[in-house]
């Protein structure tokens, strides 16, 4: 999209409790804005480590999750999470081996198996 300027809009990052600080304090030197994380786990230790950093998210850095677990409503902030519908999810991959086994065709793909849930944090 044109008005997308800056860094780079994907990147990644051995983060964990030690890092946390010194790689989310790295990317706000940089200006980073937004941090899509590969769990509720990790954004909350984005988020943590932002906050301690004197950023307020939502505003200064927006930070999503992914899974909806329990954290991502109880964390303070609350933080924004992908929620996956595994079930639907499992239907579909389940008639898609079984298509796949009897040559027929592929179903269709469910309409949606994931959801914004959008909190504070994003």
């Amino acid at each position: 999209h044109a008005d997308l300027v800056g860094g780079p809009l994907a990147g990644d990052a051995d983060l964990d409790l030690g890092t946390a600080a010194d790689v989310v304090g790295d990317w706000l030197r940089r200006g980073v804005d937004g941090v899509a994380a590969y769990n509720d786990d990790v954004a909350a230790l984005v988020a943590g480590a932002a906050t301690r950093a004197g950023r307020r998210l939502g505003d200064d850095l927006a930070v999503v999750g992914h899974d909806d677990s329990p954290l991502a409503s109880l964390f303070v902030p609350s933080l924004t999470s992908v929620r996956v519908d595994t079930a639907d999810l499992g239907r579909y991959l389940a008639r898609l081996a079984l298509a796949t086994i009897d040559g027929t065709d592929p179903p269709p793909p469910p309409d949606s198996v994931a959801t914004l849930v959008r909190r504070e944090s994003a």
